[in-house]
């Protein structure tokens, strides 16, 4: 449990810093320590939620939301990938993969988003 918190926590944190540095959210995100050079605030940040959550709620739900959040970030990172696929006139492309790959992973983390989705609002 303590290895996936500090999982998600570097990952989310990452996302945080490379979102801020392309000015989707406060540039305050991306500054990282000069030392380390680790995005702290971010890391600070992300620390403080996934601390709220684990001393909020019981275990099965911390789970269920790491793996629809998990999901949904898939989902996103394939349709992101479709896209930077389909884009004209790039010299050197930033992805090299038949374009039937991201389209699968996003049909398919999608699905499981709608499935999961569909469980829980059944109570199930």
């Amino acid at each position: 449990m303590v290895n996936g918190a500090l999982v998600q926590i570097v990952m989310a944190s990452r996302i945080l810093y490379g979102l801020a540095r392309q000015g989707a959210l406060p540039e305050s995100l991306g500054v990282v320590h000069p030392r380390t050079r680790t995005p702290v605030r971010a890391v600070g940040l992300v620390t403080l939620l996934v601390a709220v959550l684990a001393l909020a709620l019981p275990i099965a739900a911390l789970a269920e939301i790491t793996a629809l959040l998990a999901l949904v970030v898939f989902a996103t990172v394939n349709a992101a990938l479709w896209r930077i696929h389909r884009r004209e006139g790039d010299e050197t492309p930033l992805y090299r993969a038949p374009p039937w790959v991201p389209i699968g992973g996003l049909l398919a983390s999608s699905a499981l988003v709608a499935l999961e989705l569909h469980r829980l609002a059944l109570g199930s």
